[in-house]
């Protein structure tokens, strides 16, 4: 048995954030009621209100679905492994051996829980988490600022003015780590100039596309944040999952690697394919170290980021390129499968997403998969893998716009989920008739979509 294992300080332990916490939002924002008009302000904070209990909720639900994952995983520690193992320090999850079947093999990832058992604070990754999330909100409240400032809006500008500047406290509250009440308190007093200004924006007509966007990325950060510290020193996210299947994409890149450095020799275009297969690879590594660092839930999507734009980025320079051979395409299959095993863990099966912008991600993840199915239809015998591949390309196209218009207006969102769904469906009833039928593997991408599909609809709130 292999043992995979890196240093790390201990860090502060975890508690739960008492219910209260919604309790205290309430009432700091009735204390803005004075300055909206009585009823309409009453029927937003109840809007609010139910909204973060519903969020509460939701994350309870995936707590409690995620552990008996857990229990079902854990291995008596006395039991006979054969696969890889990965010992990871963790004062959140429960200490034990978990035992996974991931597209690469099993894998075994060893939670050590510190000696003294659990204390009570935030873990650094937690601060940086919320941290980033301020940052990424500052940006479009800068730009409604300007906007407010040049379209005369006086009253709207100087409400973001404020926004900002208690998101400046929280920020420097974050950075110097201060304790778990404080950062609180910074984020009521945000959370109460916030929510003053959104509602004035969401009720005026006549501000335009531009601002209505702003809005919505500073009200869908705002959204998170709460989250994000509301749950702290708990990540919103399986970290157990996504530490196993990063380390299988280190691998997988690496065999692919491998291969293009076998395939491409007196190519032509081996140095830029080598290049991009190299920096592939290197993300995958850096995704890996995040996770296993416990560097905080924003850190995470961040780094798998880079990796997603490096991964379409070579998958784009090497279309086409049969001389690659079959162990480069079969060890691509894999970066697929495990990339979009990956998505779903840090972007779609997290529980503190608003709707839309959970259907944005799944509409991202139909878009990718779509693209996977297509590519490896190309490769497959037969005339209607030919016309297959395009209906794949279709649905892979629809979903992108889909998730362009998550951000938009409920009649552009209406539309293009009509055009995913249509393409979805002209793309299903193909598979079911063609012949010869497609191989297990294009089946079983297929089935993913369906399945993705499915909750894009839940998302949306719509019929599947």
């Amino acid at each position: 048995m292999r043992t995979f294992q890196l240093n790390r300080s201990d860090a502060s332990q975890p508690h739960r954030m008492p219910y209260v916490w919604a309790a205290v939002l309430t009432a700091a924002l009735a204390a803005t009621a004075s300055a909206q008009t009585g009823a309409e302000w009453e029927a937003y904070q109840r809007r609010l209100v139910e909204q973060r209990r519903q969020a509460a909720e939701r994350y309870d639900q995936w707590q409690q679905h995620r552990d008996e994952r857990y229990d079902r995983w854990r291995q008596p520690p006395e039991g006979r492994f054969d696969g890889e193992a990965i010992d990871l320090p963790d004062g959140v999850v429960p200490g034990g051996r978990y035992s996974l079947d991931l597209p690469f093999g099993r894998i075994s990832v060893n939670v050590q829980s510190p000696q003294g058992g659990r204390g009570r604070g935030w873990l650094p990754g937690n601060y940086s988490s919320a941290y980033e999330l301020v940052r990424k909100l500052q940006d479009p409240l800068r730009d409604l600022q300007i906007l407010f400032q040049r379209a005369g809006q006086q009253e709207l500008r100087n409400q973001i003015l404020e926004s900002r500047t208690a998101s400046e406290r929280l920020k420097e509250a974050l950075a110097a780590q201060q304790p778990p009440e404080v950062i609180h308190e910074r984020f009521v007093e945000f959370d109460r100039f916030w929510h003053q200004a959104w509602l004035h924006i969401s009720q005026r007509q006549d501000l335009g596309a531009a601002v209505q966007q702003k809005a919505n990325s500073v009200n869908d950060y705002d959204n998170l944040l709460h989250e994000v510290i509301r749950i702290a020193p708990h990540e919103p996210y399986d970290r157990v999952t996504g530490l196993a299947l990063a380390r299988q994409l280190m691998q997988a890149t690496e065999g692919m690697l491998d291969e293009v450095e076998r395939g491409s020799r007196d190519v032509p275009w081996a140095g830029a394919i080598l290049r991009n297969a190299q920096r592939v690879h290197g993300h995958a590594r850096d995704l890996f170290q995040t996770i296993y660092d416990n560097a905080g839930f924003v850190a995470v999507q961040d780094d798998f980021a880079q990796f997603d734009r490096a991964w379409h980025e070579f998958t784009e320079r090497v279309d086409g390129a049969r001389p690659l051979g079959r162990g480069f395409h079969e060890m691509r299959r894999y970066v697929w499968k495990i990339h979009n095993d990956l998505h779903s863990v840090l972007t779609v099966d997290t529980p503190i997403y608003v709707d839309h912008a959970l259907a944005a991600r799944i509409a991202r993840q139909i878009e990718r998969s779509a693209e996977h199915l297509a590519e490896d239809l190309r490769y497959e015998s037969g005339r209607d893998a030919r016309w297959l591949a395009y209906d794949a390309r279709e649905l892979s196209r629809a979903a992108g716009m889909l998730a362009d218009a998550a951000r938009g207006s409920e009649r552009d969102l209406s539309s293009a989920n009509r055009g995913a769904v249509e393409a979805w469906e002209t793309l299903s009833g193909g598979v079911d008739r063609s012949q010869p039928p497609i191989s297990p593997h294009a089946r079983r991408v297929v089935e993913e979509l369906g399945g993705q599909m499915v909750r894009l609809a839940e998302a949306l709130g719509v019929a599947p």
